[in-house]
């Protein structure tokens, strides 16, 4: 379940974590990595940051940093995994963040994510990695499929 799942009127800190999460989410889609940077500054009072970085924050499971990947939001990214978001994080469909990025052909946050030690080979529920997922995209996606494969990566 996610917070906001979990979370029912009058639930507290489960209400509060919900609402930052969706507050954070906007801030994701809006590409404002400023206020992204200042909420984590501000912190969530006794909630663990990295605990509060790795929520489900849908109905799918990605987390922060898989909106922000999807989006393309590279300095967004880099606030999040800094901050201690895992590059490794699997939704309900065993996608990672890197799964997300390469979905929506994100070339920066593709990028990004492999640095940080994103595992291209990852499977999803279905089975495919991240590059048998690109190999299979429109051809959008072969300067993508290039740029990993150019890391030494098959």
């Amino acid at each position: 379940l996610t917070v906001a799942q979990r979370s029912e009127p009058g639930a507290g800190k489960g209400a509060d974590l919900a609402k930052e999460l969706m507050m954070i989410t906007f801030a994701i889609k809006d590409g404002d990595a400023e206020k992204v940077h200042s909420r984590f500054e501000e912190g969530f009072g006794d909630v663990d940051l990295v605990m509060f970085l790795n929520l489900p924050s849908d109905e799918v499971g990605d987390t922060l940093l898989h909106k922000a990947a999807a989006a393309g939001q590279a300095a967004i990214i880099k606030i999040l995994v800094d901050k201690g978001a895992y590059v490794h994080a699997m939704n309900e469909l065993r996608c990672t963040p890197l799964h997300a990025a390469a979905m929506h052909g994100q070339a920066k946050a593709i990028d990004y994510l492999l640095e940080r030690g994103a595992d291209p080979r990852a499977s999803d529920s279905e089975g495919y990695c991240t590059l048998g997922n690109m190999r299979q995209q429109p051809s959008r996606q072969n300067k993508l499929l290039d740029r990993v494969q150019s890391r030494g990566l098959r």
